[in-house]
């Protein structure tokens, strides 16, 4: 639906690379929403394998593939409608999108249930991915420009840090929920301080579109207000050379 697409994350090459040669071994029969459903049924087996490791750490690799799904079915789903030429409605991007926060909201607090990350650290990252996503939907709207990533992280990254984590907990044997301070974890103060470094970074990243909007607004207005002049002076002219003429002929008569 947008205009332009930026994503200057990290993988974002090889991720296209690999993209392109999947999309191609699809079925005809295959349609977007078809992968739209997918990633939605990943993001669910994703927070319920990561729930279901409280019981057994054997689950732990149910889940890292139900992220590895949503990523295979998000990811895929705009492609396919673009390598098949398929009308991009605006129904289809609210669907895609409303069931891609569904899906990340999902795992999110699958993992905050998990043993793996305590409630308060998934809530704060849950919170920074909306705040991001919600930024990034004002921009399509305001710019038409469609920002898939910020600081060289986007929803890729997101996945993989989700995938990752859980499993460097699970091999070094991590007790996330020891040591607590005023409250918190350890685990849980250096995600505030992320999420602080985050939202000053977000704060920035704001005020430079600003301004660069409000630079570009004023540019426009001016070539607009040239032209606007440029057109009175021509329209001026020519009512003066029209009647220049009929005054001759007046002066004669």
């Amino acid at each position: 639906m947008a205009d332009n697409t930026l994503n200057n994350s990290l993988l974002a090459r090889p991720e296209r690379i690999l993209l392109q040669r999947l999309v191609r071994l699809l079925p005809r029969t295959a349609k977007p929403s078809d992968l739209t459903f997918l990633s939605v049924g990943g993001g669910l087996i994703a927070g319920g394998g990561l729930i279901l490791c409280n019981v057994s750490p054997l689950f732990l690799p149910v889940a890292i593939s139900g992220i590895v799904i949503n990523w295979f079915g998000d990811s895929i789903d705009s492609l396919l409608a673009r390598v098949r030429r398929l009308e991009q409605r605006p129904h289809r991007f609210l669907f895609e999108h409303s069931c891609d926060l569904f899906a990340q909201t999902a795992m999110v607090v699958g993992l905050g249930l998990s043993p793996y990350l305590t409630m308060t650290s998934a809530l704060m990252l849950l919170s920074l991915y909306l705040l991001m996503s919600s930024y990034t939907y004002l921009r399509i709207t305001v710019e038409g420009v469609h920002r898939l990533s910020y600081a060289g992280l986007g929803a890729t990254e997101f996945r993989a840090m989700l995938a990752l984590w859980p499993a460097l907990v699970q091999v070094a044997g991590w007790q996330v929920e020891e040591s607590y301070v005023l409250g918190l974890s350890a685990v849980d103060w250096v995600v505030v301080s992320f999420s602080v470094c985050v939202f000053a970074a977000f704060i920035i990243v704001v005020r430079h579109d600003l301004k660069r909007i409000d630079a570009e607004e004023r540019r426009v207005r001016q070539i607009f207000s040239c032209n606007l002049a440029a057109r009175s002076l021509e329209a001026t002219g020519e009512a003066d050379a029209t009647a220049s003429p009929s005054s001759a002929v007046a002066k004669e008569a």
